[in-house]
C-alpha cells in the first residue's frame, strides 16, 4: 500500500478529532487579509489615477492639435491676404499705366505676366482679374483693372470678415 493511504487509515482509526482554535496562525490569516485589501485599494486607487492621467493627457493632446489647426489657418488666411495684396498692387500698377496711355493704342505691360502669375492656384478664381490680364487695349485695360480693383477689394473684404468669424479660407475643391 501506499504511504498516503495509510496515513489515512491511521487518521479514521484515531478517533474523533478535536480541533482548537489557536490564536497565532488565525490572527497572521487575518494580517495577511487586511495587508492584501489595502494593497488592492492602493493598487485601484494608482490605477484610477493613471487612467485620470491619461485622459488629461488625450485632452492636451487634443488642445495641441487644435492649436496647431488654428495656427495653420492662420496662416493660409495671411498668405492669401498677402497675395490679395500683391494681386491689386498689380491691378494699381496696371490701371495707372493703361490710364496714361492712348485708348485705341495696343497696350501689354510686364505687370500682366506678372498678375497672370499671381492668379495661379487662387480660389475662388477672379475672373476680371484674368479678363486684365487678357487686354491688348488700352481703353480695355484700364475698364477692366477699374472692375478687377472692385473683385479685389471684395475679396480682400471677404477674407477679413471670415478671420473675424475665426473661419478658415476656403480651399480649393479635391479632385477625386
Amino acid at each position: 500500500m501506499c504511504l498516503v493511504q495509510l496515513r489515512v487509515f491511521a487518521f479514521l482509526a484515531a478517533g474523533p478529532v478535536r480541533v482548537t482554535v489557536n490564536s497565532g496562525p488565525s490572527a497572521l490569516l487575518v494580517w495577511l487579509s487586511v495587508i492584501s485589501t489595502v494593497a488592492t485599494v492602493a493598487a485601484v486607487f494608482f490605477a484610477w489615477r493613471a487612467a485620470h492621467s491619461a485622459r488629461e493627457a488625450n485632452r492636451y493632446a487634443r488642445e495641441t492639435v487644435e492649436v496647431a489647426e488654428a495656427a495653420r489657418e492662420a496662416d493660409q488666411r495671411d498668405r492669401r491676404l498677402q497675395g490679395l495684396r500683391e494681386i491689386g498692387r498689380l491691378v494699381e500698377r496696371i490701371a495707372r499705366q493703361a490710364g496714361q496711355t492712348a485708348e485705341a493704342d495696343y497696350f501689354r505691360v510686364t505687370e500682366q505676366n506678372q498678375l497672370a502669375q499671381a492668379l495661379i492656384g487662387i480660389y475662388p478664381p477672379m475672373q476680371k482679374c484674368a479678363r486684365l490680364v487678357q487686354a491688348t487695349i488700352a481703353g480695355q485695360a484700364y475698364s477692366a483693372a477699374q472692375e478687377a480693383r472692385a473683385e479685389v477689394q471684395a475679396a480682400i473684404a471677404s477674407l477679413r470678415a471670415e478671420e473675424a468669424k475665426g473661419a478658415s479660407a476656403p480651399s480649393p475643391p479635391t479632385s477625386a
